[in-house]
């Protein structure tokens, strides 16, 4: 709108208003340059077309250049996504930086490559990229390069898989990795530091022959195979369960045993019942009585050797399953460490065969192909 200063109101032009576009590859086609482009995509899309060839838009400064080569591309473009017979469908565009230095082949390549790779999301054209590559080699040394690949992978393969199995055979086997074959671990500095102690306890209960490392390493081993609920049932196992301690029990049995014959003797219905039996045995009866006070210390006797017994066969139940207990405590708090490190492993090492496995399939039908 144009005001007019002298009646004080606007008036309408007289002609068309005037529109300032900037020189810029988007915006409205005000000139129908997408209409002109069509002819020149339907040639990109040509079957027939013979390759190579090149297309250029010549023009000063904003001419229009790089707009018309938008319409272009997205001409081709649209034309690829409805083609039809001659059009071709797969077409892969490549948009190269002519400002930027170095090489302008290895420009060329480097757009052409990142572009089959990157794709436009419905077609991947990665395999095409490849191909590509490949093709720019001697199929021998392609060939030699893919049976290398082919070889590294089922090689690391293979490893992994090791790494897998012993890993697996470590956690089937825990106890016994522990107890014999893990330098360092709680349970093994334990019966290190406190050999000489297992050493003794060990000899007093039976196991003087071997080596009482060993010995004490498979006691441990099958306390724990076992499953012990409390320490008062590895205490009731200590007490009879071990030659040293059977000795001891079957002392204690024959010591208050005597104790009760000889108890039982000193009473006078039991003289009276052998005076009954038979008159002979009466002199024997009269020489109970008269030696009842030598009878009387021997009862006492017997079962002072009873309780000592018993109490020395509890006593070294008591020592020797504390250091059990103590052993079988360590052990079970290295399993619970190891045991989550190996499960870890485990999962890790599985996922790392799976992603080998394919990496191994995929080089192998390279180098088959």
């Amino acid at each position: 709108m144009a005001f007019d200063a002298d009646k004080g109101r606007r008036v309408a032009p007289a002609g068309p208003s005037a529109s300032l576009m900037a020189d810029r590859r988007e915006g409205p086609d005000l000139w129908g340059v997408g209409a002109a482009m069509r002819p020149l995509a339907e040639l990109c899309l040509s079957e027939d077309a013979q390759t190579p060839f090149a297309l250029a838009l010549v023009g000063g400064r904003g001419a229009g250049k790089s707009f018309a080569l938008r319409r272009l591309i997205e001409a081709v473009e649209a034309g690829a996504r409805g083609a039809g017979p001659p059009l071709l469908s797969k077409i892969v565009i490549a948009e190269v930086d002519a400002a930027a230095g170095g090489d302008p082949a290895s420009a060329v390549a480097a757009a052409v490559f990142g572009a089959l790779e990157r794709g436009d999301g419905a077609a991947n054209f990665a395999a095409l990229a490849d191909e590509a590559a490949h093709a720019a080699v001697d199929p021998r040394h392609a060939a030699a390069v893919a049976a290398e690949r082919q070889d590294e992978m089922a090689a690391r393969l293979e490893q992994e898989r090791r790494a897998r199995d012993e890993t697996e055979s470590r956690r089937a086997r825990i106890t016994e990795w522990l107890l014999y074959e893990t330098p360092g671990s709680r349970v093994d500095v334990f019966i290190r530091a406190s050999r000489a102690a297992i050493e003794g306890g060990l000899r007093r209960f039976g196991f003087g022959e071997g080596d009482p490392d060993a010995s004490f390493r498979h006691l441990v081993r099958d306390l724990e195979a076992s499953r012990p609920r409390s320490r008062v049932w590895l205490f009731l196992r200590a007490i009879w369960a071990y030659s040293g301690q059977t000795r001891l029990l079957v002392l204690a049995i024959l010591a208050f045993g005597l104790s009760a014959l000889v108890n039982g003797l000193r009473l006078p219905s039991t003289g009276d019942w052998f005076i009954s039996l038979s008159g002979g045995l009466a002199p024997a009866v009269a020489w109970v009585r008269d030696h009842d006070d030598a009878l009387g210390d021997a009862n006492a006797a017997l079962l002072a050797i009873g309780l000592l017994a018993l109490g020395l066969n509890l006593w070294r139940a008591a020592r020797f399953t504390n250091l059990l207990f103590r052993g079988l405590r360590l052990l079970r708090m290295d399993i619970e460490e190891r045991r989550r490190a190996l499960d870890a492993s485990a999962a890790r090492l599985e996922r790392r065969v799976a992603a080998l496995q394919i990496e191994a399939d995929a080089a192998e039908a390279l180098a088959e192909t």
